[in-house]
């Protein structure tokens, strides 16, 4: 979703009707982007706490180092972030030019092309933990993860004594505005977690016809402000202020996320090997994909255009596969040779961590 989002919003022409309908049309969730990382939010809510709930696998290590358990978090999230972002100024150093293409490339891309990679946005973007970065602009959703890492032994504290309390706590300090909003989604999925057992037992005993109901309704709720803007555009501007439409975005994605104890067809749709295999890849995707987008797309596109196709919509979707393919194949790379090792690395930290403590307690 988010590969597609941005290669639409680099050559996509929505003023083209069949591209329009594309991008809002009922497969417009397909190329929400936002709607995905808000989704990775709820998830990362629920699957950081799991193994605590369940009484499994304590969330600090054995003996609850919470030191050790930041520093892991921070090994796992920034170690591949500071890589991703040598390996774009390698690949915008040894790959400069750009051939032109049919359609032409949008100011969004050209803005995003653009930004050199200098020491100004370089200390910038290092920043990750305070300042939203340039260069990998993805990783907006990374500084949220980490400010989530910081506050999770807090909200953890407050889940465990009362789901009101978190609740009501994380929306007073939203409000306020001590927190951003992306805490609640967050939020949501702690609870989910903590609730779990009790959410499959009420979407087990629904009827077989009602689980694909609620999936039509979870991913209408998932672009609802993609067809709310191009359809009943009045309406979403009222609704905007009153109440954010992201919220009903997250209630869509909370839905997806636990959707798969009602609907079999759907759990097995999730846990095909080649979904798992993208679930696998899928940091290290989000990561690579925006340097593959920004350098090598335009010489996708061209080739497209040396073999004939030039229709706006055909190019668009075919350099939209391409592209997407390229990208699952560094990711691959990625994978293996930066994350993998810096998980690996994380988990002992934690572990080394976690001994030290022991040590020091005895």
């Amino acid at each position: 979703m988010v590969v597609l989002f941005h290669f639409f919003l680099s050559y996509a022409d929505l003023e083209n009707p069949t591209l329009r309908w594309i991008w809002s049309g009922p497969f417009g969730f397909l190329t929400e982007g936002e709607a995905a990382v808000f989704l990775f939010f709820v998830l990362s809510g629920i699957a950081l706490p799991w193994g605590e709930f369940r009484g499994r696998t304590p969330l600090f290590g054995t003996t609850g180092s919470l030191v050790a358990w930041w520093v892991a978090r921070i090994v796992r999230i920034y170690l591949p972030y500071v890589v991703a972002m040598a390996l774009l100024g390698w690949v915008r150093v040894s790959f400069q030019g750009a051939p032109e293409t049919q359609p032409p490339r949008t100011g969004w891309f050209n803005y995003h092309s653009a930004l050199a990679v200098d020491p100004d946005n370089v200390l910038h973007d290092l920043n990750l933990f305070v300042e939203y970065p340039r260069l990998l602009g993805q990783g907006w959703s990374l500084t949220e993860e980490l400010r989530f890492a910081f506050l999770l032994p807090l909200l953890m504290a407050l889940a465990r004594r009362s789901s009101t309390a978190v609740l009501m706590s994380v929306l007073c300090a939203v409000a306020c505005g001590a927190l951003s909003r992306y805490v609640l989604f967050f939020t949501v999925g702690i609870l989910i977690a903590k609730h779990w057992e009790f959410i499959s037992g009420r979407l087990g005993r629904l009827p077989r016809w009602v689980s694909p109901l609620l999936l039509l309704g979870a991913l209408a709720l998932l672009s609802c402000r993609r067809w709310l803007h191009a359809y009943l555009r009045e309406t979403f501007n009222a609704l905007g202020t009153v109440v954010s439409p992201d919220y009903a975005v997250v209630l869509g994605a909370a839905l997806l996320l636990v959707l798969p104890l009602a609907a079999p067809g759907y759990r097995w749709f999730l846990e095909c090997r080649l979904v798992k295999g993208l679930g696998r890849i899928s940091f290290s995707l989000f990561l690579v994909h925006l340097i593959v987008l920004l350098e090598f797309s335009p010489g996708v596109v061209s080739r497209l255009n040396g073999l004939g196709m030039t229709d706006p919509v055909s190019t668009t979707l075919t350099g939209a596969g391409c592209v997407l393919a390229l990208s699952c194949l560094a990711a691959t790379v990625f994978y293996r040779g930066v994350e993998a090792p810096c998980t690996a690395l994380s988990r002992w930290v934690l572990s080394r961590g976690s001994r030290i403590r022991w040590e020091l307690d005895r």
